[in-house]
């Protein structure tokens, strides 16, 4: 139903797992809606579903943002510039919410109205990344 492998719902249930892929939900608050938000519009996942990468982005205090968020909710995650900046997360769970978000956006209804703070920060980070949801978005 979520959309997501069934490994991952059993690691979430039972906080299994905390690898450098953690697959642990994190708590939901702003933070989270920030980075779920700004992966909507700048983020891509890698091939293996474990990382969500940010390229391209022009200004160095949206990725010092999308860092600081990260780090908050205890997630691994660095900057670095090549031509323009560029953000990684590591965290197979926060990879697997945008992915899905990116899909089918409403699916993500559930998870942030728990806490209006994760709603701001998903329209927060969203906006950041100059609110253009990712290629395979629907419409909302």
């Amino acid at each position: 139903m979520l959309g997501v492998r069934k490994s991952t719902v059993y690691f979430w249930l039972n906080h299994g797992h905390k690898s450098w892929t953690s697959f642990k939900l994190p708590p939901i608050n702003f933070e989270l809606g920030y980075v779920i938000g700004s992966g909507i519009g700048d983020g891509s996942i890698t091939d293996d579903g474990r990382m969500l990468v940010y390229s391209w982005l022009k200004d160095e205090d949206f990725a010092d943002t999308i860092v600081q968020c990260a780090k908050e909710l205890g997630i691994y995650a660095h900057k670095w510039y090549k031509r323009n900046w560029q953000v990684m997360i590591t965290n197979t769970t926060i990879a697997e919410l945008v992915w899905i978000s990116k899909k089918h956006p409403r699916y993500l209804i559930p998870i942030i109205l728990s806490n209006i703070n994760a709603v701001k920060g998903v329209l927060t980070g969203w906006f950041d990344s100059d609110g253009t949801p990712g290629t395979n978005s629907e419409k909302i």
